[in-house]
């Protein structure tokens, strides 16, 4: 499925890429404020401790997101500065090298901030990059008691590539991934924005 998803993805940046054209102005050329509602998903590396013995794992991360910021516009670029806010749940569980613990789902929440820039390719679609930064909150505490788990102690911090989809001036879809960020390994995004 994520093979697919990738193909899908890769086919669209190049059909935006093939049919660019000189610069593309409409009536969506303006700044403007917006409102987010969106889905992430990532993989983040866990540290587990148990008595003297120390291993690594994996725990994947999905949470809904509700998102407020500010769009500026420049001819066919462009810029996005967003708040966000996010709550979900990480599943973690399994073998670890020496490490065996049950899988669970644990609840946590996060918020923090995102940076975009993009060009616009079409009169509808648009292609950038975004630097998200999330802090995050995860209730561990379900876990064996014996077992310790560090993860979330530091921000989440990635760049992903991002496509877009405007057919309208009032409403926008989004699309983001990136192979690799700290301490996560993949994360995509998938948001729809209202503007005002």
């Amino acid at each position: 499925m994520k093979k697919q998803i990738w193909i899908f993805t890769f086919g669209l940046l190049l059909g935006s890429l093939a049919g660019a054209q000189g610069t593309i102005r409409g009536s969506q050329d303006r700044n403007q404020f917006f409102l987010t509602f969106g889905f992430w998903n990532w993989t983040e590396r866990m540290t587990l401790t148990q008595g003297v013995v120390q291993s690594t794992d994996w725990a994947n991360f999905q949470a809904n997101s509700f998102g407020a910021g500010y769009r500026g516009v420049y001819q066919n670029w462009g810029y996005d500065l967003e708040a966000l806010a996010l709550a979900g749940k990480a599943v973690g569980g399994g073998n670890s090298n020496e490490i065996t613990y049950k899988q669970s789902n644990f609840n946590f929440d996060g918020y923090g901030g995102k940076a975009a820039i993009y060009y616009r390719t079409e009169r509808f679609i648009e292609l950038g990059v975004s630097l998200p930064v999330i802090f995050r909150n995860v209730q561990w505490d379900t876990i064996n008691p014996n077992l310790k788990v560090r993860s979330g102690s530091n921000p989440l911090i990635t760049m992903m590539a991002t496509w877009r989809l405007r057919p309208t001036k009032n409403f926008l879809i989004e699309q983001g991934f990136g192979p690799a960020g700290v301490p996560s390994q993949t994360i995509w995004n998938f948001q729809a924005s209202l503007l005002f």
